[in-house]
């Protein structure tokens, strides 16, 4: 991710903005983590969210070089959440007869969930891929 820095680095620098794209990426993994019990406590969730988001706001302010790289994983964090949320509202909800394989029972609706989502994820890795080199052929120029 620090390829895509703004600019050359020393190394003082990229040991900073290493550490500071680590926190944030901390902060994401518990977000997400809450997220999944959304449902469950909305309130725990919004006031982390309110909490990390100052400091990241903070943090970013602080080290505008990796701005760039940690608003695409917000965007993407933000779209998968709500890719996941319209399958928890219209798949999940569906009642369809179970697959039966050699005595393993799958929940059809999971089952089409997951087919689902397979080319969100190629499409999330596809984005990336292109924003990668998209930049590395700017810094190139």
């Amino acid at each position: 991710r620090l390829i895509l820095a703004k600019g050359p680095m020393k190394e003082p620098d990229l040991v900073k903005n290493f550490y500071i794209i680590s926190i944030i990426c901390g902060f994401f993994a518990i977000l997400t983590t809450l997220l999944m019990n959304s449902t469950i406590d909305i309130i725990a969730v919004t006031i982390f969210s309110g909490f990390f988001g100052l400091i990241t706001v903070f943090l970013l302010y602080r080290y505008p070089r990796i701005r760039g790289i940690v608003v695409l994983m917000v965007i993407l964090i933000v779209i998968g959440y709500l890719y996941l949320v319209a399958i928890d509202l219209f798949i999940i909800p569906i009642n369809l007869i179970d697959i039966n394989i050699f005595g393993l029972i799958i929940p059809t609706n999971i089952l089409i969930s997951l087919i689902i989502v397979i080319p969100g994820l190629l499409l999330w890795y596809y984005i990336t891929i292109k924003y990668f080199w998209s930049q590395i052929n700017k810094m190139k120029k």
